[in-house]
């Protein structure tokens, strides 16, 4: 990336044309079921593909911007739509991420205890919450791994976007309540 910017840009350009060729001979060979596609149990565009963004959790946003954003966005809009995932780890990253051309579901799993936990960093840091919350209004973002002791912190931040939650509950009373409280702020019924 440093010493040799144009060859990787070649190099992530070729892996970007090579999954779009892929996907169309899928598309072109196998029988495809039209109006469901899910990846990690949520519902994406026909067409839509899985990126494992981690890598983007390693670098500045410049250079995401130059070696990551136009490629993911490429493959996205040839074809369909995508599933971006990444970890918390690269929580800076959100609003770099949510400009991917394409994007369908922004995916971050949170790596508590090997980084601080996400949860928190959302509810304890105004820059990073609201980076978040704008950030939702372009991709929905799907927080995944938030610990059920943080349920009530979330909830106003959860309002205020387009979220989707994988809450980890320790018991049968956990998951009820959780259910609960989300069910009193989704919009889905309306």
């Amino acid at each position: 990336m440093y010493t040799e910017p144009k060859k990787v840009k070649k190099l992530v350009n070729w892996c970007c044309d090579w999954n779009i060729s892929m996907e169309n001979f899928l598309r072109d060979n196998v029988e495809f079921v039209s109006g469901y596609r899910g990846i990690a149990g949520t519902l994406v565009p026909d067409g839509a593909v899985f990126v494992n963004g981690d890598p983007i959790d390693l670098i500045n946003p410049d250079f995401a911007k130059i070696f990551d954003i136009p490629y993911s966005g490429k493959l996205f809009k040839t074809v369909g739509g995508g599933f971006y995932h990444h970890h918390s780890r690269g929580l800076y990253q959100i609003p770099v991420v949510s400009q991917i051309e394409g994007i369908s579901v922004h995916h971050v799993i949170n790596d508590y205890p090997a980084t601080p936990d996400m949860s928190k960093v959302i509810i304890d840091d105004e820059k990073i919450r609201e980076q978040v919350i704008k950030s939702s209004f372009i991709a929905p973002i799907f927080l995944d791994l938030i610990p059920y002791r943080y349920i009530n912190g979330l909830i106003p931040i959860l309002k205020e976007g387009r979220f989707i939650i994988d809450v980890i509950c320790n018991s049968p009373v956990e998951v009820k309540e959780c259910v609960s409280k989300i069910n009193k702020i989704n919009n889905l019924n309306e």
